[in-house]
């Protein structure tokens, strides 16, 4: 019974242990993704918008 009990006790210790090494990973996972899309938003707010010439894309030419 003593044994049954300890053994019991040690999984859910491993198993609260596992549980606590996931969620820091998701959180850790969470904030990289969080810092990458601001730098991204940065990026693109800072991209000039280039206009290009009225003449280019209106023609295509097809070879059969």
């Amino acid at each position: 019974m003593v044994t049954g009990v300890a053994r019991t006790a040690s999984s859910l210790k491993q198993w609260e242990l596992s549980l606590e090494i996931g969620t820091r990973l998701v959180s850790k996972a969470k904030e990289t993704l969080d810092a990458e899309g601001e730098g991204l938003l940065k990026l693109l707010e800072s991209a000039q918008i280039v206009e290009s010439p009225s003449h280019l894309g209106t023609n295509v030419d097809i070879k059969v």
